[in-house]
């Protein structure tokens, strides 16, 4: 009965209650994770504990990375290590930053609160982790499932409205659901203050038959439909693994194409 319980939260809901479990990873990574971290933010309330993944060359040179930003990547979900792991074996030399707050999900990632959610990313996370790790601040990656999807792509809205924070947005099976009018709106409004112009943007969709497919079809037919200049978007077809298991293959393939072109 609770599997069955599950499924339906993770197909509907946006995903689950309690982080997924950590698959059993047999390799060990060359590079190293540090735990150590925690963010408090004025802007929502919360505090954040953070993954920070190293290439295993890291203190041995001295030129700025890549840094890719995992929601739900922190020490209080299993999102983070087999992340690093697909990262290594694709050999992309990147900071990866997992971030937590696992419990405040559906607050901080959904409207209102998705709000002061990118101003906490923008001006309190970003700084600490940048003004500590040598980042290339034009190669920053926003990685989100889920929930954590549906942020990562109101934030590509949000983010070319104020600047340019991240180039690259990974949105895997987003959970729009109830929350498509907000999104629809931010889009008309970043539409209008770019003029239809995203230069330097790259978006990658996937989605899955189990999960949130059609969401997913809905924003890439809502972003399609401006035939935004500059914007490079690529949707992954559409997979069968369900909800969470399509999370490792679309991750893959994502990384891939923002990396590996």
């Amino acid at each position: 009965m609770f599997e069955l319980v599950l499924l339906v939260m993770l197909c509907a809901c946006g995903g689950p209650d309690t982080p997924p479990a950590e698959p059993s990873l047999q390799t060990p990574l060359a590079g190293s994770i540090n735990k150590n971290m925690v963010v408090d933010s004025i802007q929502t309330g919360g505090s954040y504990r953070i993954n920070i993944y190293l290439p295993s060359n890291y203190a041995s040179t001295n030129d700025r990375l890549p840094v890719i930003y995992v929601l739900d990547g922190g020490p209080d979900n299993g999102l983070f290590t087999p992340i690093a792991h697909i990262t290594e074996g694709l050999g992309v030399r990147a900071i990866i930053v997992g971030i937590g707050g696992f419990a405040r999900r559906s607050t901080d990632y959904r409207y209102p609160g998705l709000n002061p959610y990118y101003t906490f990313l923008t001006t309190e996370l970003l700084p600490k982790v940048e003004s500590t790790y040598r980042i290339a601040l034009d190669q920053r990656t926003l990685v989100g499932h889920s929930y954590g999807g549906y942020f990562a792509a109101a934030a590509m809205l949000l983010d070319r409205m104020a600047g340019h924070t991240f180039s690259n947005f990974i949105v895997m099976d987003m959970a729009t659901h109830e929350q498509g009018a907000p999104l629809a709106d931010m889009e008309r409004t970043m539409f209008t203050a770019t003029g239809g112009k995203l230069p330097g943007t790259r978006l990658i969709l996937s989605g899955d038959s189990f999960g949130n497919a059609k969401d997913v079809d809905g924003f890439d037919k809502m972003i399609s439909a401006r035939g935004y200049q500059g914007l490079e978007l690529r949707h992954i077809p559409t997979s069968s693994y369900g909800h969470v298991d399509m999370i490792n293959p679309a991750y893959k393939e994502s990384l891939r194409l923002t990396f590996k072109q």
